[in-house]
């Protein structure tokens, strides 16, 4: 599996671990990694996510899966699954810079 960076994608299981990866071009960022054996969601999930910034930023919003596809099945158990994401910004200019 592939990061989108063009690097291997690796799951270390635990958000200490994936923390490690952060970027260093990124002024805020937010990392959390899971690993379980077994997952089965009741309903679809709906996840949503906003950075919101004073003044300019590049957003980064970054995810990738292992066993476990985009649009899940209810009901479905899925197994050895593994998943990381990353949520951050680089401000870029502008605001009151406090």
């Amino acid at each position: 599996m592939d990061d989108g960076r063009g690097h291997p994608e690796v799951f270390a299981g635990a958000a200490a671990e994936s923390a490690k990866e952060t970027s260093p071009e990124r002024d805020v960022e937010i990392a959390a990694s899971f690993s379980a054996a077994e997952v089965r969601h009741l309903e679809r999930p709906r996840i949503r996510s906003r950075i919101e910034v004073d003044g300019k930023a590049e957003r980064l919003d970054e995810s990738a899966r292992e066993n476990l596809p985009a649009q899940v099945e209810p009901g479905r158990v899925y197994k050895d699954v593994k998943g990381r994401r990353n949520i951050g910004a680089r401000l870029t200019g502008g605001g009151d810079g406090a």
